[in-house]
């Protein structure tokens, strides 16, 4: 009965030293604002789940702002984060070649413009991805552009 206790305590502590090091990791390893769609969605290996409390806007006609609470397993808290809610930005490619028309299986790059990201730095998320003056693209998502 002894040796039942003591396997127990020992397997007990190591499942609670296992459990706090994931939540001192977590903690650390997530940021503590973003910005979001409602409800915020993470992806890890272990179950991540966020509760919100009611939404804040600061000043009118702005996106509202809400804090999370990240729980791991749906009931150890690991951390609060502030969400601001945007809605998604939409790329409309649009125009005509002026004067030349060329003839390409699918959509020639000719320009690169960078925007103003949530950070207020200016970037360029095609180029973030790899994407190039000159490039063709042939297909978005498995469906064929042109």
């Amino acid at each position: 009965m002894k040796r039942f206790f003591k396997r127990s305590a020992v397997i007990l502590g190591t499942a609670a030293l296992g459990l706090q090091g994931l939540t001192g990791y977590y903690s650390s390893a997530l940021p503590d604002s973003i910005y979001t769609e409602e409800p915020p969605a993470l992806y890890t290996f272990f179950n991540i789940t966020a509760e919100g409390q009611e939404p804040v806007e600061a000043i009118s006609g702005s996106h509202p702002s809400r804090t999370y609470t990240l729980k791991l397993f749906g009931s150890v808290p690991i951390k609060d984060i502030h969400a601001n809610t945007q809605p998604a930005p939409m790329l409309v490619p649009c125009g005509e070649p002026f004067g030349i028309r060329l003839i390409t299986d699918g959509v020639l790059v000719i320009d690169l413009q960078a925007d103003g990201g949530f950070d207020g730095r200016l970037s360029c998320p095609a180029a973030r991805c790899g994407i190039r003056v000159g490039d063709i693209i042939t297909s978005v998502d498995g469906q064929g552009v042109s």
